[in-house]
């Protein structure tokens, strides 16, 4: 009968540890935001477009798609949070993780578009 070693153990114990602490990290972070949100108010220039505008369905799906496109989300209420928390609160936390984000977005579009290249 083999024993698990008291290494190996140590390493699960500190996968499961750590992954608790990412996941409280992740909950102050998102609570955070929202705070920073509901204190300073985001431009009207950085808002979706409203629907019930001139062609506001056509432009708020344009907005979405650029937004997505740019950074993964449909809007801009993340970047806000990031540069109040920052400018504001002296916290760059948020602004790290949205650099390393945008960073493995940028690697993911080039391996699909070197691999697109590659066939034609």
């Amino acid at each position: 009968m083999l024993s698990s070693s008291p290494g190996r153990q140590a390493d699960a114990n500190m996968q499961g540890f750590s992954s608790e602490i990412l996941e409280s990290k992740k909950k102050t972070t998102i609570k955070k935001r929202k705070e920073t949100l509901d204190k300073y108010e985001m431009p009207a220039h950085w808002k979706p477009i409203h629907p019930s505008e001139r062609f506001g369905k056509l432009r708020q799906a344009a907005f979405s798609l650029f937004c997505l496109t740019a950074h993964g989300h449909f809007d801009l209420e993340d970047f806000w949070a990031v540069i109040r928390l920052e400018q504001e609160e002296g916290d760059e936390s948020g602004w790290t993780e949205e650099l390393r984000k945008l960073i493995e977005r940028m690697n993911g579009m080039l391996v699909v578009v070197r691999s697109f290249s590659a066939f034609i």
